[in-house]
Parts: C-alpha cells; sequence; structure tokens
C-alpha cells in the first residue's frame, strides 16, 4: 500500500547500476494483513547487456515487530 514508487526506484537502480538494490516495502496480502518484505536485487548482466534480475525477498515484518518491541523495553 502506497510503496509502489519506491519499488519502481529500487528496480530501476538495480537495472541501471553495478550495484545490488536494497529496499523494504509494506504488502497486503489477500486477507487483508499488511506486511513489510525486504527486497535485494541485482541485475545480471552479459558482457554490459542486461539479461534479467536475481533477487531475494523476505518478510521482515515479525523481525521488525520484535526490534521495536525491544527498543521500547529498553526505554523504560
Amino acid at each position: 500500500p502506497g510503496d509502489g514508487v519506491r519499488l519502481r526506484r529500487a528496480l530501476a537502480r538495480a537495472r541501471g547500476g553495478t550495484a545490488p538494490a536494497d529496499v523494504q516495502v509494506r504488502w497486503q496480502r489477500p486477507d487483508g494483513q499488511v506486511r513489510t518484505l525486504q527486497l535485494r536485487l541485482q541485475a545480471d548482466r552479459d558482457g554490459g547487456r542486461l539479461t534479467g534480475m536475481v533477487g531475494v525477498v523476505s518478510d521482515v515484518t515479525d523481525t521488525l515487530a520484535a526490534e521495536a518491541k525491544l527498543i521500547a523495553a529498553l526505554q523504560e
């Protein structure tokens, strides 16, 4: 929800550069639940020509919630 621009920019960076793109986006599941996904994308090239994209998508929702809970506990 609302993260399409950030995702498109990350894809453009991955396509145009030599370094991987790393971005977090929110994704709404069919059941309405919103999850946070971490995408790491890299262009696959052959002689400088873009031949594809390679990437990893991880659901980091629970990790972010645990980090926020830990920070809140430490601030008490």
